[in-house]
């Protein structure tokens, strides 16, 4: 299951947190007190969002990293959790749906949501998973002309001393693929291959090994806009945002062998499969492994802070889940 677990010293007193909130001084997992702690005999296959969505303290239950049960907040530089509501889904009232609001100029730390989730869900391979979710942008969305983010799946190295905040393996800074990796989707234009300004498509930044970058001619490494990297389809029309109705992302990823590339990241937009980046190496060392979702909901690209929401507004995102492998949600 996932389960981030750290053990360190507090007032000489050696204290092992699973998925606790975070001291901000020490920048470690620190035991909580109060709220959900997901067992460790944690046996379901699949984690369901939309399962525990009604509840209080849904975000608790999800496994949300860093809130700080006591002061009632959230540490270590994750932000956004007042702009998650739970709503009726805009198009079938029977149905509840996370609402993410986007305040007008909002930029990054300033819009929408960034936060880490750590689910009750037990891996057969700690080194696979597939996430999927829908997502819902209203017919009068307004993307502006510098695009954002949206969630993807998060691994770490619980045994790096590397400190587990919203910057790690986030950005825009420098990074250890032998100490995380994630892998959000982005909503970016791509005026530079000859289409519309305000025309967005989406792609994968993953934060990982870029050692393979130059042989692989749609990765591009050498970004203007901080560390990371992105990986875009070769038909950027198959994987660009649809107004007005739901839409599905799964994303599979298997991380590699240590010192092999035999990982794989495999994206489907719709049921069809618009990314497949196979023998690949994604993470170094062989001690990552996949510990949750890089929940970002933003606008915003590295160090670009131009231009934030153009309009207060807000997006959808529901029936989120985790998997074994894309097999095992297909049809559910």
């Amino acid at each position: 299951m996932f389960r981030l677990v750290t053990t360190f010293a507090m007032s000489s007193i050696s204290v092992t947190s699973s998925l606790g909130y975070f001291n901000e001084a020490q920048c470690q997992i620190a035991e909580s007190s109060i709220g959900h702690v997901p067992s460790t005999d944690q046996t379901d296959p699949v984690w369901e969002g939309n399962d525990t969505l009604l509840d209080d303290d849904w975000f608790v239950t999800w496994g949300l990293v860093g809130w700080n049960p006591k002061l009632g907040m959230l540490m270590n530089g994750f932000w956004g959790l007042e702009h998650l509501e739970v709503v009726a889904d805009p198009h079938d009232s029977t149905r509840h749906v996370l609402q993410i609001t986007y305040p007008k100029d909002g930029v990054t730390t300033e819009s929408g949501a960034g936060l880490l989730f750590a689910p009750p869900v037990s891996l057969i391979n700690p080194k696979k998973a597939c996430l999927s979710y829908k997502v819902l942008f209203e017919e009068d969305f307004k993307f502006g002309t510098i695009g954002g983010k949206l969630p993807g799946l998060f691994g770490f190295n619980q045994k790096s001393s590397t400190p587990l905040n919203a910057t790690c393996c986030a950005g825009p800074w420098e990074y250890d693929s032998s100490t995380c990796f994630s892998a959000r989707i982005s909503y970016r234009t791509l005026r530079g291959l000859g289409y519309p300004k305000d025309k967005m498509f989406y792609e994968v930044i993953p934060w990982m090994d870029e050692s393979q970058c130059d042989k692989h001619p749609n990765w591009n490494c050498n970004l203007p806009y901080g560390s990371g990297m992105v990986i875009r389809t070769l038909k950027p029309e198959s994987f660009a945002p649809i107004l007005g109705r739901w839409t599905q992302i799964d994303q599979e990823i298997q991380l590699n062998d240590d010192g092999k590339s035999n990982g794989y990241i495999r994206i489907w937009y719709n049921g069809r499969l618009v990314v497949d980046e196979s023998n690949i190496s994604i993470t170094t060392g062989g001690s990552v492994s996949i510990t949750g979702i890089l929940f970002h909901a933003l606008f915003g690209q590295g160090f670009d802070l131009s231009q934030g929401s153009p309009v207060d507004q807000v997006s959808y995102i529901s029936d989120i889940s985790i998997s074994n492998s894309r097999n095992e949600i297909v049809g559910r």
